[in-house]
């Protein structure tokens, strides 16, 4: 589960999820990566947990 979710977090990174962004009268959805820092900052988190997120 954690080499999915370190996957999932590359992914999101270099090529961009679909996210939902509230505007003024509903909600867009739009394609966005995460920044060098936020990846980094993650990758980390993800790291020093186990298979169960503990």
């Amino acid at each position: 589960m954690k080499d999915l979710a370190l996957v999932v977090l590359e992914t999101f990174h270099k090529e961009g999820l679909y996210i939902a962004v509230k505007n003024a009268n509903a909600y867009d959805v739009v394609k966005e990566k995460i920044s060098d820092h936020q990846y980094h900052y993650m990758k980390s988190v993800f790291q020093s947990l186990d298979e169960n997120g503990q």
